[in-house]
């Protein structure tokens, strides 16, 4: 609870500082200067990026595992009935 009282005043410090928006790279742009602005775009675009291909990542795992759990009968069935729909 501690932690959550914290990180929001620290929120509210930072709207207050910077209303506009710009997020972190606006931030680091003004305070430090352009290049550790541009480290910090750089760093959120890896971020945004491995987060989807973990993601997706752990979705295949999840679907994989789901259908290594099924009964082996009840997959042949839809297996078979999905192989004689396709054209």
């Amino acid at each position: 609870m501690i932690l959550l009282v914290v990180v929001v005043l620290s929120y509210r410090q930072l709207i207050k500082a910077y209303p506009s928006g710009g997020g972190d790279y606006e931030v680091a742009h003004k305070n430090l200067g352009e290049k550790a602005g541009l480290v910090v775009a750089s760093a959120l675009l890896v971020d945004y990026i491995l987060t989807v291909a973990v993601s997706v990542a752990s979705g295949v795992d999840n679907i994989i595992s789901a259908i290594r759990r099924s009964p082996r009968s009840a997959w042949r069935s839809r297996s078979s009935s999905w192989r004689s729909s396709r054209p």
